[in-house]
């Protein structure tokens, strides 16, 4: 129950001379056209001169500029209606022969400038997960926030991005729509040499291309580093201070300071609780989970 690939952005320099034709003709009266059963809508300048015209498929954006095409948006969603069900290699094919067969063009002439590649997972703690996250290679994540309410983490690096976040507070934010609790979206965002391997949307359709973006997902997740995370259910609210106060150095420090023989008995109660409470090997867990799931997806 995963999806692989979501948003692709993508630009086509052959477009179809039947499209052109039918645009041209529209802009002497600057009008909307229709091109195989396709509404194209234009966009002004401030200085009210068309842009570009927009259409839209089943969520699929298409913007058709003077002679070249800019694709965009989720082939799950076009192909699904959504982007949180499953969303399997054979369908990844089929939505990919069905984009090119409405727009007329082979999608090995439809060349990728930007790619999602990842998975929604069912975590039963994927709270813990979300809030133990700590770094990329010392590279620290920045909070997805809807208004004030953080439902994710994120780090953007020049063509790469990773992102961790609750899919489920998501689709609410988004669509008002209530789905599994305890779902995951794990993802990374690919642009520029970050690409070098994936010439077209044609080649989306071979595993080996997705191979490759399966390695270089679960490359970029491996390495980032969890705070160790504790099982905190049921737990007294003196143990909680105690168990993140304690994680400071300093605390040690400056309660040793003011009394020692109470400073040594709460560092032992502190051990215990530590003990008692750690999750452990939380991103083997995490790791295990996703690597299972993908290649299940693989195989259908």
């Amino acid at each position: 129950p995963l999806p692989m690939i979501d948003y692709i952005q993508c630009k086509v320099e052959e477009v179809p001379t039947s499209l052109l034709k039918a645009r041209d003709k529209a802009l002497v009266k600057k009008q909307t056209f229709t091109w195989n059963n396709i509404d194209f809508v234009p966009e002004y300048t401030n200085s009210c001169y068309i842009k570009k015209y927009i259409a839209k498929i089943e969520g699929i954006r298409i913007e058709l500029y003077d002679n070249t095409l800019k694709i965009s948006n989720s082939l799950h969603k076009f192909f699904k209606g959504n982007n949180h069900s499953d969303f399997y290699y054979s369908e990844i094919i089929q939505s990919i022969d069905l984009l090119g067969n409405i727009l007329q063009i082979s999608p090995s002439k439809m060349y990728i400038t930007k790619l999602e590649f990842g998975i929604n997972q069912f975590f039963d703690n994927y709270q813990v997960i979300l809030s133990s996250i700590n770094h990329y290679k010392n590279k620290e994540f920045d909070k997805m926030k809807s208004k004030s309410k953080c439902y994710g983490m994120k780090l953007s690096m020049e063509e790469v991005y990773i992102k961790i976040y609750n899919k489920s507070e998501q689709v609410y934010f988004l669509n008002r729509e209530r789905i599994s609790p305890n779902m995951l979206r794990l993802e990374i965002g690919l642009s520029g040499k970050q690409l070098s391997f994936i010439p077209n949307v044609e080649a989306l359709k071979h595993f080996d291309i997705l191979n490759k973006l399966k390695e270089k997902f679960l490359y970029y997740f491996d390495k980032i580093i969890f705070d160790e995370a504790y099982n905190l259910e049921k737990i007294k609210n003196r143990d909680l201070e105690l168990l993140y106060a304690g994680e400071n150095p300093k605390f040690w420090t400056e309660y040793s300071r003011q009394n020692r023989e109470v400073a040594k008995k709460r560092k032992q109660k502190y051990n215990k609780i530590c003990k008692e409470r750690v999750i452990p090997n939380l991103h083997k867990n995490v790791m295990d989970k996703t690597t299972s799931k993908l290649n299940f997806l693989f195989r259908n």
